[in-house]
């Protein structure tokens, strides 16, 4: 596990991955709560599914709603980027990589991503 003090912001592990976590959220959470509004929409339902096809969440956030940063597996590949309620689609690029993700955490030197996992 990896997860911050407050217990409100986490790492996706492998346990999350494989079902065998006892998380209160599943791994893709996220994109179950879209596509349950979604319902009854078509339209909007491929394109919510379209999206997730194409990122791969590795952090989950409850600290003040329900947030994910996510691995951009299609275009701009590698690439880490930042979603929020209610609009979880529209995303922020955060990191060019994972590795570039993980020392802007470790460095301590990014304030506004700091604020938004601990």
């Amino acid at each position: 596990m990896c997860i911050n003090p407050d217990e409100t912001c986490w790492f996706l592990c492998g346990d999350d991955f494989n079902g065998s976590s006892d998380s209160a959220y599943c791994w893709n959470e996220i994109e179950s709560q879209s596509i349950e509004i979604a319902e009854g929409y078509p339209e909007w339902k491929a394109e919510i599914k379209e999206f997730w096809d194409k990122h791969l969440p590795i952090m989950l956030s409850v600290k003040s709603g329900y947030a994910y940063f996510a691995v951009n597996l299609f275009d701009n590949f590698g690439a880490v980027v930042y979603g929020i309620e209610p609009e979880y689609e529209e995303t922020e690029k955060i990191a060019n990589s994972f590795d570039d993700f993980l020392l802007r955490i470790l460095t301590k030197e990014d304030d506004a991503l700091l604020s938004m996992l601990i």
